[in-house]
């Protein structure tokens, strides 16, 4: 996120009634299944959806960090269900006694097809993603967290 984007928050709603309010802290069952998402999207143009968590296996020692939930490629505008998803939906399961992890939604504005190579979950390189596909900063976000006892 940007400060020089007003509207910059991702919508998102979990479940059809739980609200993704940067940071608030949810039970790991609100995100199981697939969110919808929304923000200031043109229609004309396409984005990349990353979902990480940057605190696998911990906060404290985030040795695999990020830890890669969701990637959907080719949205066109804000429409999830028309783009291609690179690697499927898994929601939240942190391990016991890990404390609180943070689950980030990030939008990026595509300026060209994004590579289409397999990626693994754990130690994802978001980073390198992103340069390597040109995308620039997130010109939107979100986060919840989850902390499993």
């Amino acid at each position: 996120m940007t400060e020089d984007h007003e509207n910059d928050t991702v919508v998102c709603i979990l479940k059809a009634i739980i609200f993704v309010s940067l940071g608030n802290e949810l039970p790991p069952s609100a995100a199981s299944s697939k969110p919808t998402l929304n923000w200031n999207a043109s229609p004309d143009q396409h984005y990349t959806v990353i979902m990480i968590d940057p605190d696998a296996p911990s906060r404290k020692k985030p040795m695999l960090r990020d830890y890669l939930h969701w990637v959907v490629v080719d949205v066109p505008g804000s429409h999830l269900k028309y783009g291609k998803e690179l690697v499927s939906y898994m929601g939240p399961h942190p391990p016991s006694g890990t404390g609180l992890h943070r689950y980030y939604f990030l939008v990026y504005k595509q300026s060209k097809p994004v590579s289409l190579e397999k990626m693994a979950r754990a130690s994802f390189d978001t980073h390198r993603f992103v340069d390597e596909n040109e995308l620039g900063k997130p010109i939107a976000g979100n986060y919840f967290q989850v902390n499993k006892p």
